[in-house]
């Protein structure tokens, strides 16, 4: 276009009332319009989504227990009100329910193990509550700290004399057939959280496991946990006497 086309053009568009000008600009310049305004909401949504992200500090894998999809459980809210160093403003905890049958083994047993497989080396599981045959499936994989490495020796006797019996990992050594026993986890049942159960969609109140030796469950710290210091604090907030 001409420089007097364009003069030509302007002199048109300034003569036009409100509403012509704006047909014509709709007419011309509708594209250019809806791609900025979709730019406009896009960058706006990333912004917003940016400044109010909240930084994941502990997240809880909790197996086989009583606690459905339907049901809002209290024990990491419980937990986060207990935790003085806690922001709820730009941090949350979080805790994910699953189920696995490893007496059958179908789709969704399978599809549960590679998804623990891969949050437990990932680093996105900081401590996992389990039946023992759930808690021992991960031992060869080398899934859990070894709770020397987190606790004194005084506060892991002192656990035992509260009645909470140490569970242990069999490892043998890369050298020779001798076999090293570890500390990997703690039998909660007689936790006083455990115990006291939830309250289920219902209304009814229900304890997080069944009262049975296949159900007893044992809580444990993740070797490639992120954010370990809070997930030796979950121990102690589950020993603590009411």
């Amino acid at each position: 276009m001409t420089p007097e086309e364009i003069k030509e053009q302007k002199r048109k568009f300034s003569e036009m009332n409100f509403r012509q000008k704006a047909g014509y600009i709709s007419y011309y310049y509708k594209w250019h319009i809806i791609i900025i305004a979709a730019l406009v909401i896009f960058l706006g949504s990333f912004v917003h989504g940016m400044l109010t992200e909240k930084e994941t500090v502990f997240h809880l894998t909790v197996i086989n227990s009583n606690v459905t999809a339907l049901d809002s459980p209290p024990l990491i809210s419980d937990f986060s009100q207990k935790d003085g160093s806690f922001n709820p403003d730009k941090e949350e905890m979080s805790a994910e329910y699953l189920t696995m049958d490893l007496s059958y083994t179908d789709v969704t047993t399978m599809s549960t193990d590679q998804k623990l497989i891969a949050m437990i080396a990932a680093g996105s599981i900081d401590g996992m509550i389990a039946p023992e045959d759930v808690i021992n499936k991960y031992v060869p994989m080398g899934a859990y700290r070894d709770l020397r490495e987190l606790l004194t020796e005084n506060e892991l006797s002192g656990l035992e004399e509260k009645g909470f019996k140490i569970h242990y990992a069999d490892y043998k050594e890369s050298e020779g057939n001798s076999i090293t026993h570890v500390p990997v986890g703690i039998y909660i049942s007689d936790s006083p959280v455990i115990k006291s159960g939830f309250q289920s969609n219902s209304g009814e109140k229900i304890p997080y496991y069944e009262s049975s030796p296949k159900s007893e469950p044992i809580y444990t710290v993740m070797i490639n946990s992120s954010h370990t210091d809070r997930a030796v604090d979950f121990i102690r907030y589950l020993t603590a006497s009411n």
